[in-house]
């Protein structure tokens, strides 16, 4: 009876912690994620691009950076570093202003998420015309410590002809010729691209069709 009697209360206690424990909804998970997108975007107002390294985990020691104008990529903090700083107190770009929307976040756990977005960026190389771009973009966050970090970030934008068709769309001018003559040019470099073996792979493909 003594037994039966202590495991009562014992059960009692648990119940009364557990139903004071403070468990965060998916939605809040993710309104912390947007803080760590919002952060981001300040850093990079701010132009010192190295600052973007305090947003992510340095505890893990392959992160990785794919941004869409380099073959090859940063898997390392020194050669992620040095595409934050290429060249240390020398300015190379006049200014970069990047602007995050359709934030998609998806939770694998309660600190694993991913998160997909498009990136509409505006910069500046010095002694160079400003120039506009889209992107979409895919990063895998961690929680450490209570706090979201970037262990992964992946541009992953269109190809050209469905880049220069929408720049066409969204442009003032979409009367000007000089779109669709890019985008002719594109489609003819495509076409040069195919391999020689490829009709014989469809040939064989379709053979008994």
């Amino acid at each position: 009876m003594k037994v039966s009697k202590t495991i009562i209360i014992l059960l009692f206690i648990v119940s009364g912690f557990i139903n004071n424990l403070s468990f965060a909804t998916d939605e809040e998970i993710k309104n912390e994620i947007i803080e760590l997108i919002n952060e981001t975007k300040r850093i990079w107002d701010t132009q010192n691009y190295s600052d973007l390294k305090s947003l992510w985990d340095t505890d893990d020691e392959n992160p990785l950076y794919i941004p869409e104008e380099r073959i090859d990529f940063p898997t390392d903090w020194k050669s992620l570093e040095k595409y934050w700083d290429p060249i240390p107190g020398r300015k190379i770009l006049e200014g970069i202003r990047n602007d995050y929307s359709n934030i998609k976040i998806k939770l694998v756990s309660n600190d694993v998420a991913i998160i997909v977005m498009d990136l509409h960026y505006d910069l500046k190389v010095i002694n160079s015309n400003a120039m506009s771009g889209f992107d979409r973009v895919m990063c895998v966050v961690v929680k450490k410590n209570g706090q979201w970090k970037y262990t992964a970030y992946i541009e992953a934008p269109m190809n050209p002809m469905s880049q220069v068709y929408l720049m066409w769309k969204k442009s003032k001018m979409n009367n000007d010729p000089e779109y669709f003559d890019t985008y002719l040019q594109l489609l003819n470099l495509y076409e040069k691209a195919v391999p020689k073996d490829f009709e014989d792979y469809l040939e064989s493909i379709n053979k008994n069709d």
